[in-house]
């Protein structure tokens, strides 16, 4: 059991000081986060356009399909109360 928590242990503490995440290790970000200048991590966040990631939206499609019966049905209904809505 004791074996165990060391190589757990040891393992914690590669991931935390050479293992990257996004770029930084987590000893790093904390340190940035932690230690660093106020005024300068808020210029950075100004200073950096927000992500726009248009290319991955696209429009659903439809789940289920209506019958021919049920679209004119629905079709009836909301012109129906187009024409009685002042």
């Amino acid at each position: 059991m004791g074996k165990a928590f060391v190589i757990l242990l040891i393992g914690a503490l590669v991931a935390v000081f050479l293992v990257p995440f996004h770029g930084m290790t987590l000893y790093q970000r904390g340190a940035r986060r932690f230690f660093g200048a106020p005024a300068e991590t808020h210029r950075q966040h100004a200073m950096l356009p927000a992500p726009v990631r248009r290319e991955r939206v696209r429009p659903e499609t439809p789940k289920e399909r209506l019958s021919d019966r049920d679209r004119k049905a629905l079709d009836r209904l909301v012109s129906e109360t187009r024409t009685d809505s002042p």
